[in-house]
């Protein structure tokens, strides 16, 4: 008999929704390795996949989808469906409740596509009465596929023949979004402003805020977050957050908020600026057509270790000042950079003097560096740009010269405290970056569930440390964890990488490959990890 399991990979691109079934015999698989090469074309193509309309109270408004298809009777089922969204934004099909009492399609149900020629898909909404100032609803698109032939078939010997099948279907999820004009949208003050947490994103500190939306309408709408130290604080920028499902988007849709009816969702944007271990006031402002219709403000607390990507892209200095970057190289080489622009902030409530100085091994001088200014005040709040550069030199006693950048800034009582930034000088051709990995560590019981590997930088030029961790659990799911976040490690140093987790993972076997990047070369480490529980993990392979 035919050995048929079904399984289900979800591709979802914007708003369309391509579901592939396959069937495939487990044992046959088994005996015998298969090559899958993924390929895949819908049979049939849309536009747009959102019909924006607009009306008055009672209003009659028509809307139109276009349907295209390159292949031969192709056979689709059109049909209204509800709307469900989960916290990220993402909008899914409902087919249970679909809303039929304000929306029609004129020529929907089972339709039959004829080859390199358009269907005009048509339907009506009348606009709903009440205040609600935006209103939502779905159709989906749905391809009905080709019947299989499940019939056994033998062989000579009259043995039935183990069969695979993959089964494609495309499905469209479009959307109509009607803007009621006139109408003043007072139940947007229903939405509820329920959390703000400060969290970690690939090392860096994001906002991430909780919006609900407990009524039956659907609202779109502009989230703006301040993060204060102190009331009057204006050290933060204002920040404009977007839903996780934009976060790739471009252009003034992408903070553009939308909340279907009884629904939760997540607002988030990285924070900028470094943040020091404290207390601070997260303010969230809600803006529907560019009106304010709420603020709230909720006390958050901090921790600096949190986000171990801060230091490699800011260099803290105690006093509130604020470098970028915090380690630079020059180089005479071709294709390197001879200049530098470094910026200084003060992010402190006093003016600060601030001077600078180049030194090399043993605070030895460092002539073939250039720094412009080396002194200047900055009021508080205020930043500067300088110029740090490389002097031009045929004298070349080694390839490479280590030294540092020394910040002295003082306050208006004479206390001074000092900061200083790695510099490397290329002054000939560099030599080959040479890192060497250890095995990888699983570390359950830390603050920060993670993987450690220890890394050693066995060559003579110091070397960013980019990496990632890429997990795969036996159900499929994949993660990527990064670490390094491009901190130097210096020649015959060792250090820790440190890939962290939201949670520990739960019990089971897991494929881990650990990459590195070495100079233009990658390096990968492989290895089948088995978590027997909570607290320990054993390499199988």
């Amino acid at each position: 008999m035919n050995c048929l399991l079904p399984g289900c990979w979800a591709i979802f691109l914007g708003l369309i929704s391509l579901i592939v079934s396959c069937a495939i015999c487990p044992w046959a698989v088994a005996q015998q390795e298969v090559a899958l090469k993924q390929t895949f074309v819908p049979s049939f193509s849309i536009e747009p996949l959102v019909a924006r309309i607009s009306g008055r109270r009672g209003d009659v408004v028509q809307f139109s989808f276009k349907i295209r298809t390159a292949k031969p009777d192709a056979n689709v089922e059109i049909k209204l469906v509800g709307l469900r969204q989960d916290i990220t934004g993402q909008v899914h099909h409902d087919e249970r409740n679909a809303n039929q009492d304000t929306i029609q399609l004129l020529n929907g149900g089972n339709i039959t596509l004829e080859q390199d020629t358009p269907f005009q898909l048509e339907g009506m909404v009348k606009v709903p009465p009440g205040d609600a100032n935006f209103h939502s609803w779905g159709v989906l698109v749905r391809d009905l596929g080709r019947a299989r032939d499940r019939t056994s078939q033998v062989d000579e010997q009259g043995k039935e023949k183990t069969s695979a099948g993959i089964n494609f279907v495309t499905q469209y999820l479009l959307r109509v979004d009607l803007d009621v004009e006139g109408a003043r949208g007072e139940h947007e003050r229903a939405l509820s402003l329920d959390d703000v947490q400060v969290a970690v994103k690939d090392g860096l500190p994001q906002l991430v805020a909780l919006v609900r939306n407990p009524s039956q309408t659907a609202f779109e709408f502009e989230l703006k977050s301040q993060l204060k130290q102190h009331e009057g604080d204006r050290s933060f920028a204002q920040n404009r957050l977007v839903m996780p499902v934009r976060e790739s988007s471009e252009g003034p849709e992408r903070f553009v908020g939308r909340v279907l009816p009884q629904s939760q969702l997540m607002m988030r944007g990285l924070i900028h600026e470094p943040l020091m271990s404290g207390t601070y006031l997260a303010e969230l402002q809600m803006l529907v057509g560019g009106k304010t219709v709420s603020k709230k403000q909720f006390t958050v607390t901090v921790d600096s270790a949190d986000f171990p990507a801060q230091e490699a892209i800011i260099k803290q200095m105690p006093g509130g000042i604020y470098i970028t970057p915090p380690q630079f190289e020059l180089s005479q080489n071709r294709g390197g950079q001879r200049r530098v622009s470094v910026e200084i902030k003060n992010n402190s409530s006093e003016p600060k003097n601030i001077s600078l100085s180049a030194a090399g091994a043993n605070q030895a001088p460092l002539p073939l560096v250039s720094i412009s200014p080396t002194e200047f005040s900055l009021s508080p709040g205020r930043s500067r740009k300088l110029s740090i550069s490389l002097k031009s030199t045929k004298e070349v006693a080694q390839a490479i010269q280590y030294g540092e950048i020394t910040v002295h800034a003082t306050g208006a009582g004479g206390y001074a405290q000092t900061g200083q930034l790695p510099v490397a000088l290329l002054l000939a051709a560099s030599p080959t970056p040479e890192l060497k990995l250890d095995q990888l560590r699983w570390i359950p019981k830390d603050k920060y569930p993670c993987f450690r590997i220890q890394v050693n930088n066995s060559g003579q030029i110091h070397q960013p440390l980019h990496a990632r961790l890429i997990i795969m659990a036996e159900s499929g799911t994949r993660t990527t964890v990064p670490a390094g976040f491009g901190k130097w490690l210096m020649p015959g140093q060792t250090t820790d990488l440190e890939f962290r987790l939201d949670r520990p993972l739960p019990p089971g076997k897991y494929s881990i490959t650990t990459e590195l990047q070495r100079g233009e070369q990658l390096i990968q480490q492989k290895a089948v990890y088995e978590i027997t529980d909570y607290d320990n993990a054993t390499a199988a392979r």
